[in-house]
C-alpha cells in the first residue's frame, strides 16, 4: 500500500475519484469543456487536491498488488503513465489558477494546493515498493511481451528517472533526498509566486 496507515477511502472520497475518473476520461471538445475542469471556489480546490491524492493512492495500490506474472506492458508501464499524467493535469490546472486567478483566495488556495501534491508526488512516485512493482516487470514479462521499440525506450528512461530519483540509495539516503525533493519544489513554487 502507498500510504500505510491511511485505510480505505471513504464513500465521499470514492465518489470523488469516480468523478476524477470519468474527468480525467472525457475528450475536451470546446471551450466550455476545458472551462469544466477548473475549479471556482478554495474549497473546491481543496476538494480536487484530495481528491487527486485519494485516486492516485487507489491507483498505485492496483498497481503495487498485481502479481508478477500478471504484469503486463498496459496493467505496469501504461498504468503508471496514466496515472502520473492525470495527478499532472489536476498539478497543472492548481498552477495555472496559483499564476492567474484575480482573486486572491483562489490564488492562496491553488498555491497550497501545488505544494501540498508536489510533497505528496514525491511520496507517491519516489516509492520502493511503486519502483519493485515495476521493475518487476522489466525484469520478467517484458522480456517476453512483444514491445514496440517506443514501449521499451520508456521502461528504460522510466527505469533511469527511478535511479536518478535515488531508489537504489540505502533507505536512510533514499528519505533525505525524498525531503530534499519537497523542499525545492515547496521553493520552487514559492519562487514561482513570487515573482508573478
Amino acid at each position: 500500500m502507498i500510504c500505510v496507515g491511511c485505510g480505505n477511502p471513504d464513500s465521499n472520497e470514492l465518489k470523488a475519484i469516480q468523478e476524477l475518473r470519468i474527468m480525467f476520461n472525457t475528450p475536451i471538445t470546446s471551450a466550455k469543456d476545458a472551462c469544466a475542469l477548473f475549479p471556482r471556489t478554495a474549497e473546491q480546490i481543496n476538494q480536487r487536491t484530495k481528491a487527486t491524492m485519494a485516486y492516485v493512492r487507489q491507483e498505485l495500490d492496483t498497481l503495487v498488488a498485481l502479481d508478477a506474472a500478471e504484469r503486463t506492458f498496459d496493467n505496469t508501464a501504461r498504468a503508471f503513465d496514466i496515472i502520473g499524467n492525470n495527478l499532472s493535469i489536476t498539478h497543472d490546472m492548481l498552477q495555472g489558477l496559483h499564476m492567474v486567478s484575480p482573486d486572491k483566495e483562489i490564488r492562496d488556495a491553488a498555491q497550497q494546493g501545488e505544494v501540498t501534491l508536489s510533497a505528496f508526488s514525491v511520496d507517491a512516485f519516489i516509492n520502493v515498493s511503486v519502483y519493485k512493482a515495476f521493475k518487476a516487470y522489466c525484469d520478467g514479462a517484458a522480456h517476453t511481451e512483444k514491445l514496440t521499440d517506443e514501449q521499451r525506450y520508456f521502461l528504460q528512461e522510466t527505469m533511469r528517472d527511478f535511479k536518478k530519483a535515488g531508489l537504489e540509495l540505502p533507505e536512510d539516503q533514499l528519505e533525505e533526498t525524498k525531503k530534499l525533493s519537497k523542499e525545492v519544489s515547496e521553493l520552487c513554487i514559492t519562487f514561482e509566486s513570487n515573482i508573478n
